[in-house]
């Protein structure tokens, strides 16, 4: 039997919300001042934790029912109500294919529904951590330039370098460095439609490790006519959750 669920808001939506919120009533309280106008230390604050509730409400719904069965609808749904430990089952005379569930926030409106409406409640406690499990933070350095090797006028090339490195000055040796190119972020600065295409730059290499040093070098090759035409590039260059974009344009 297939069932449809819904969802008037989506759950992942409203956590998503709440985490922002959170973040930045953290960030806020992290720009404020070491000093007031008087030169007086500030209390500096931070916030650990939040805890939450959410209300939700399941109600059954009919759909797509026959008009001569839409008198005893109701009643039929009435007897489906699911009770906390119990399997929920449907009468022959309404098939599941009828039926969706719709997950919603309690509001004031949704606790005069009928009696069919199933109530529950997720908890949950949003714990800061600290950045990088309380390891000295990875920093991504690029440096590119031109470099052109051979007479193929279709193409302009450039050379990238990266260097991986952490906070205490450490250099990160056999890390993976991946690079790909932001199509989206590209047409955005071009002014280009979704609906039209743009040729990609050609890579030497996609992925690659460090060395012991934390240096990566690869190619880059733009169409030339692209790139006469001052088309702005957008490469994005990442390890693991560091990432960095930088932009190539003729000047």
């Amino acid at each position: 039997m297939e069932q449809l669920v819904t969802t008037s808001l989506e759950l992942n939506e409203i956590l998503l919300s709440i985490a922002n919120s959170l973040n930045q009533a953290q960030q806020h309280l992290q720009n404020m001042p070491p000093y007031d106008e008087f030169g007086r230390p500030n209390m500096m604050y931070h916030l650990p934790y939040l805890d939450f509730n959410l209300v939700v409400t399941s109600s059954f719904e009919g759909i797509e029912a026959p008009p001569a069965e839409s008198s005893n609808t109701k009643a039929v749904a009435e007897k489906s109500i699911v009770k906390p430990g119990a399997i929920a089952s449907f009468s022959n005379s309404l098939s599941a294919k009828n039926m969706r569930i719709v997950f919603k926030p309690q509001t004031e409106s949704s606790t005069k529904t009928t009696n069919i409406n199933l109530m529950s409640t997720i908890s949950g406690r949003f714990v800061a951590v600290m950045p990088n499990d309380g390891l000295p933070r990875t920093i991504l350095d690029v440096i590119y330039s031109k470099w052109n090797n051979d007479n193929d006028p279709t193409y302009m090339r450039y050379k990238i370098l990266v260097s991986l490195f952490n906070t205490a000055g450490e250099p990160c040796a056999d890390q993976q460095i991946e690079f790909n190119f932001d199509e989206q972020a590209t047409k955005m600065m071009n002014n280009i439609a979704d609906n039209i295409t743009i040729a990609p730059p050609k890579f030497s290499l996609m992925e690659g490790l460090t060395d012991k040093n934390g240096k990566m070098e690869m190619n880059i090759s733009f169409p030339q006519k692209d790139f006469d035409n001052k088309y702005i590039y957008i490469i994005r260059i990442n390890s693991g959750t560091t990432v960095k974009s930088i932009s190539i344009c003729k000047i």
